[in-house]
């Protein structure tokens, strides 16, 4: 199947793309049959952007999101992180790209040790990159930070995951995801396990922590009307292959692929007029 894109003119072109996938292909092998999930995929994400990643199950957008934060290998292809290829396997190409890139889980409960403390969960990557320099006390100061960050008070820092509730679990996951200051951050359907009010607050989250720091977000969904009110730009998945990238209201308006209008028709219509309006704000590297 060939892939139908609709790149825009892209105004970050004078940028250096924070993660650029050139070609990556991966395919899994069970028995005598072979399961092709990504196929020649190339694709750019640029700084302080948020792009969605949206297709139905089985599309390869996880797969995707994974090779791009280094948890799976693709079997063909380059990923460049800010320029740099940092896709061979050695420890020191593993540590660069996890201070650059960083992941938040569906289950953020999965991801953390239930024996462990909030503050040690959050205080794990720092003390594993080897953030010593802090100090016992700097270290606690920057937990503290990041719950306020992720507005949740320093107190949850003494309790176990298993204490706080799904909302405040995925915020102490984005809080965790932060510690090193990435410049992307993957987002693996952050909201699909939560209630729509609590959905809501999350995104509102994300979009201000954007805004505060700049971090670039890749969010992974299939819901079209989740991702229509934060993403800047929708690359649109199936089987293996992109069907379509483009900006927001450009391929929720005038999808140019048979995928994307099966998408839309599988939910409640978005309003293209809600489509990220912190994009009639910003100015230069992003438009609607």
């Amino acid at each position: 199947m060939s892939a139908q894109t609709t790149e825009p003119a892209s105004p970050e072109a004078t940028e250096a793309a924070v993660v650029s996938l050139r070609g990556i292909s991966k395919t899994y092998r069970q028995r005598r049959r072979q399961n092709t999930v990504l196929d020649a995929v190339d694709l750019e994400i640029f700084p302080g952007e948020t792009l969605a990643l949206v297709g139905e199950s089985g599309s390869g957008k996880t797969t995707l999101a994974r090779i791009v934060v280094g948890l799976t290998d693709p079997d063909a292809g380059h990923i460049l992180t800010l320029g740099r290829d940092l896709g061979r396997r050695d420890k020191q190409a593993a540590a660069a790209r996890a201070q650059l890139v960083q992941i938040v889980f569906q289950d953020p409960y999965a991801s953390m040790n239930p024996r462990m403390r909030i503050r040690d969960v959050i205080a794990e990557p720092l003390r594993t990159h080897r953030r010593t320099a802090l100090g016992a006390a700097g270290i606690r100061r920057r937990v503290d930070e990041l719950l306020e960050s992720v507005d949740l008070e320093p107190s949850i820092a003494q309790r176990y995951p298993h204490e706080c509730s799904g909302g405040q679990r995925q915020r102490i996951a984005i809080a965790r995801a932060l510690a090193l200051e990435p410049r992307l951050l993957v987002l693996d359907e952050p909201t699909s396990a939560l209630d729509v009010s609590v959905q809501a607050k999350i995104l509102e989250l994300l979009a201000e922590l954007q805004e505060r720091t700049g971090v670039a977000l890749l969010f992974v969904s299939h819901d079209l009307a989740v991702v229509s009110g934060i993403a800047d730009r929708i690359a649109v998945m199936a089987e293996g292959h992109l069907q379509e990238v483009g900006p927001c209201r450009e391929v929720l308006t005038s999808p140019s692929s048979e995928v994307t209008r099966r998408l839309l028709d599988s939910v409640a219509h978005p309003d293209p007029r809600r489509a990220n309006p912190r994009l009639t704000e910003r100015t230069g590297r992003r438009r609607a």
